[in-house]
């Protein structure tokens, strides 16, 4: 076993959920994510249905992208990916002032990137998905301490009109089985033979596979054991679900540099992040110094 697949076997079986109970919890703001998605994929399918019929994924994958580009900008520039964030620190400290915990998390924005095609030899996918997030530690005030980042390996599959899915490369039964509990499929498909009429995205998480012949003859038979749409698959990505936070597994099979990536990233623009830590105050402490300040 590689020092990649140990890595992978340790980080899944002895620390899952390794920042569950004391980073924050950002339900509010991935909803945000969510809908933006819902409605680049909304917006990808009229785009075809008028203009680009027949797509193959690798289109379909570069024109989502500049889709989902635009919905997150306008998000951010309606101040949504702020307002959730806010909601999201305040359900996590119900008791702090709520003009510093504004102050936290003022300037909040999301954008996507798309990398380019180099590398699917080596990883074994056809793309990746991470969401990159503020890490902000859960303790008596915020600690802000850079990002967390989440993903999955994905292969992009496209049923053809004979409705096959495809056979998947000799690299890829090589290097795949290793890689199972961090790896899914994302399966377009079209209603009508004309290839109009792209249905919504469906994916098939694969850690529950026994093996990767197992995901093969998924695939043979057209029969994916429990398909679920986007937002399932953004929310269980950015609730650290599915996927894996191994940073080398990240970096070099996920989303390295030539891997086609999709990598939604939450964060402040440079000029506007928090310092390391922040003092809040609660409530109750702030009413004392008002009626000491009015006492005085």
């Amino acid at each position: 076993m590689n020092n990649i697949s140990r890595r992978q076997y340790e980080t899944h079986t002895h620390s899952k959920h390794w920042f569950s109970s004391d980073i924050l919890k950002i339900p509010n703001t991935l909803e945000v994510i969510v809908t933006c998605w819902e409605r680049a994929e909304q917006r990808l399918q009229y785009e075809i249905d008028e203009n680009y019929p027949g797509l193959n994924e690798e289109c379909i994958t570069r024109i989502f992208h500049g889709l989902l580009a635009k919905e997150l900008r306008k998000a951010s520039d309606e101040f949504l990916i702020e307002k959730e964030f806010l909601r999201d620190l305040k359900n996590a400290f119900p008791d702090a002032d709520f003009s510093q915990l504004s102050g936290f998390s003022s300037g909040l924005i999301a954008n996507v990137t798309l990398h380019e095609r180099e590398t699917e030899r080596i990883t074994g996918g056809d793309i990746g998905l991470m969401i990159v997030r503020p890490k902000i530690y859960c303790n008596i005030t915020p600690k802000y301490d850079g990002n967390y980042r989440r993903g999955l390996l994905c292969q992009a599959k496209l049923k053809d009109s004979k409705g096959k899915w495809g056979r998947f490369s000799s690299k890829q039964k090589n290097v795949l089985p290793e890689r199972l509990e961090y790896f899914g499929l994302l399966l377009y498909s079209y209603k009508d033979e004309e290839r109009h009429k792209l249905n919504n995205f469906l994916w098939q998480i694969c850690n529950s596979a026994s093996s990767f012949k197992e995901v093969e003859n998924w695939s043979k038979r057209d029969n994916f054991p429990s398909p679920v749409d986007s937002g399932w698959v953004i929310r269980k990505v950015g609730e650290e679900e599915i996927g894996t936070h191994d940073d080398e597994i990240l970096d070099e099979i996920i989303a390295p540099l030539g891997n086609p990536a999709l990598i939604i990233t939450i964060d402040w623009p440079n000029d506007k992040r928090p310092s390391t830590e922040i003092y809040v105050s609660s409530k109750c402490e702030h009413k004392i110094k008002n009626i000491i300040k009015r006492c005085g």
